[in-house]
């Protein structure tokens, strides 16, 4: 996630915008080293708390990828304060959402949902406007959508993750469309797992090609972006499905082919690459190959999760080869790594905890204000759900369309579309049944378009297509 520091509603100086703009990009390549020193610099050169908040933020950020839970919520919550005082209500939600990020990787899950919910009210009741603001709300979505996925929540997720989808349709940082988009494959890849074990395969097998779909779409869309990190975790959760799918083949070929074109990848980035080779060498039967990926990927491992759950991989492919000594020793180092990284878990987790003095307070008010303002929430949401939605078909509606036509940064082709002789189905058959026919035919729409295009109900028996990120010379065609 990159906050807009040029954004052209902002005012920072221009020193530290380019230090900001560049330690994002160093994150989204994983060079949290360079990414830091930038944020230390931009820290250091802040003229005014409108600077100052988004330089805490980009430091939070750095020690939260680096796996430093505690410093990462002690710099956000720095940022959050800063940017309250500032009146900079996009930072405060940003740095909000990312401490519940640290608070639910330190063990707080209860406690960042409750945050996160928080936070959602406050950016939904700030005046938007400003791609700033339409960043942190949709990062407030797509935190909500991964943590529901932690907590197994798996409706919740797919929900928070298709509104974190239409929020980063209209952001110029197409890399945040992505990452929500790769999100939901996530979630349709538990739901898959989820069938699995309770013996649904035909359905567990139609929800991970629903997954591999959306992470194919995701990889080609941080591909454009030219964000290497989420095109890099988009095909490592794509070559996962396909594996899971039986198209082994496709998920070689695009091992290959992202190897071919990222030769100077980052270790971060060829450690997560060997190790997805790794588990479809293992799948495929080619033990000995899968064995030399994961010694390979283990080496390059930049962080400790990382590095304990290939030592586990590579014990097993070890056990498979028969290798039965050396299966043993990695093991046994996978069970003293695991140690090491529960303890500090819970060091940091006790770190945070005493970080956060005020944790039990803030639940209590996220809970009383979720029960208190409930009914009126669920009022407001019918509401604005029937202004723009069709009662019949359940599809967005002609205001829908117009709203979104009218947003800025949206293009799309529009294909207009109605049902032939459809008063035939009226007059010989009942309006019941084609009030049905409507309904299905809204149903085959939904299902045979990609996840950022529209399908509506003008009225009647018409309706309209919105298709997105087309190439500028494909619009003549339609």
């Amino acid at each position: 996630m990159i906050t807009l520091s040029n954004d052209e509603d902002l005012r920072l100086a221009p020193e530290v915008a380019a230090r900001l703009d560049r330690g994002h990009a160093c994150i989204d390549a994983m060079d949290l080293p360079a990414a830091l020193a930038l944020a230390q610099e931009a820290i250091t050169l802040s003229p005014g708390a409108a600077e100052h908040c988004r330089a805490q933020f980009l430091a939070a950020r750095c020690h939260y990828f680096q796996g430093e839970f505690d410093l990462g919520a002690l710099l956000a919550r720095e940022a959050r304060d800063t940017a309250v005082v500032a009146g900079e209500v996009a930072v405060q939600a940003l740095a909000q959402t990312l401490e519940a990020r640290c608070l639910e990787q330190a063990g707080e899950i209860g406690t960042a949902l409750d945050q996160l919910l928080l936070t959602h009210q406050l950016v939904e009741a700030a005046p938007g406007g400003h791609a700033e603001h339409r960043t942190a709300e949709q990062y407030v979505a797509v935190t909500l959508g991964v943590t529901h996925l932690s907590l197994g929540d798996l409706e919740a997720a797919l929900s928070w993750c298709e509104q974190a989808v239409m929020l980063a349709r209209p952001l110029r940082n197409q890399g945040l469309l992505a990452a929500a988009v790769d999100t939901m494959a996530c979630v349709y890849s538990a739901l898959a797992a989820q069938a699995r074990s309770d013996q649904r395969p035909d359905q567990a097998l139609d929800l991970e090609r629903q997954a591999a779909a959306a992470s194919a779409q995701a990889m080609d869309i941080a591909r454009r972006a030219g964000n290497e990190r989420y095109e890099s975790s988009a095909l490592l959760n794509l070559v996962e499905s396909l594996t899971l799918t039986g198209d082994t083949a496709r998920a070689f070929e695009l091992l290959e082919d992202w190897q071919r074109r990222h030769p100077q990848a980052s270790g971060h980035h060829r450690a997560h690459h060997l190790g997805s080779l790794g588990f479809l060498l293992r799948a495929t039967g080619r033990l000995a190959e899968s064995v030399t990926a994961f010694e390979q990927a283990r080496d390059l491992a930049t962080d400790e999760p990382h590095r304990v759950h290939l030592t586990e991989q590579l014990a097993l492919a070890l056990e498979l080869c028969g290798r039965w000594e050396e299966a043993l020793q990695r093991y046994k180092d996978f069970h003293q790594q695991q140690l090491q990284l529960s303890t500090e878990r819970v060091r940091r987790s006790a770190r945070v905890a005493a970080a956060r003095p005020d944790i039990a307070r803030e639940r209590a008010r996220a809970r009383h204000l979720a029960s208190t303002n409930a009914e009126l929430q669920r009022r407001t949401d019918d509401l604005s759900r029937q202004a723009l939605e069709d009662p019949l078909t359940g599809l967005p509606n002609r205001r829908h369309v117009d709203q979104w036509l009218h947003a800025p940064g949206h293009m799309a082709a529009v294909l207009m579309i109605d049902v032939d002789h459809f008063k035939q189905v009226n007059d010989r058959h009942s309006h019941a049944l084609g009030d049905e026919v409507l309904r299905t035919l809204g149903r085959l729409l939904q299902q045979n378009l990609r996840p950022q295009d529209v399908v509506a109900r003008l009225g009647g028996d018409e309706f309209a297509v919105l298709v997105r990120e087309l190439e500028h010379e494909r619009f003549a065609v339609l």
